[in-house]
C-alpha cells in the first residue's frame, strides 16, 4: 500500500482533486516518519513536488524540493543530485529566480553521467537559451 498511495495521489492531483492527493500524500509521509523510514524522504517529498507543481503552487513545490535536492546533495547520490537539482531549476524559473536556476543546471550537468538521460535531458532543456528568455519560453511566446 505504501507503493501505490503515492502515484495516486499524483493521479489525484492530475484529475484537479489537490486536496484529495495532499491528504492521501499526507497520510503515507506520516506513516512512514512513525516508522522511521528516512531514506524515503526524497520520494514522499518528490511526489509532493508533483502534487503541488500540477496545482501550481510554486513555492511549495519549491519548498519539497529543496528537502528532496538537499538529501541527495548530503547523502552524496550524485546521480539522484543531477536529476533533483533539474526539478528544483524548473520551479524556481516558474518562479523568476533565474540566477539560482542557472546555477542548479550546472550541478546537475556536474553531477549526471553522460548515459543518464533524464539528467542530461532536464537541464538542456531548462537552460533552452538565455535567462532573458526564459519568461518568455514559460508563456509558451517564441524567443
Amino acid at each position: 500500500e505504501l507503493t501505490v498511495r503515492p502515484p495516486i495521489a499524483v493521479l489525484q492531483a492530475m484529475r484537479g482533486r489537490f486536496g484529495e492527493a495532499r491528504d492521501l500524500i499526507a497520510e503515507v509521509r506520516t506513516f512512514l516518519q512513525e516508522l522511521g523510514l528516512d531514506w524515503t524522504v526524497p520520494l514522499i517529498n518528490w511526489d509532493c513536488a508533483e502534487i503541488e507543481r500540477l496545482a501550481g503552487d510554486w513555492s511549495a513545490a519549491e519548498r519539497e524540493l529543496r528537502v528532496v535536492y538537499e538529501t541527495h546533495r548530503q547523502r552524496g547520490d550524485q546521480g539522484h543530485l543531477a536529476s533533483s537539482a533539474v526539478q528544483l531549476a524548473e520551479v524556481l524559473v516558474e518562479q523568476d529566480h533565474d540566477d539560482e536556476a542557472l546555477r542548479l543546471t550546472q550541478i546537475s550537468e556536474a553531477a549526471a553521467d553522460l548515459d543518464d538521460i533524464d539528467a542530461q535531458a532536464g537541464w538542456r532543456c531548462v537552460r533552452g537559451g538565455p535567462p532573458s528568455a526564459w519568461p518568455s519560453r514559460r508563456h509558451g511566446e517564441a524567443s
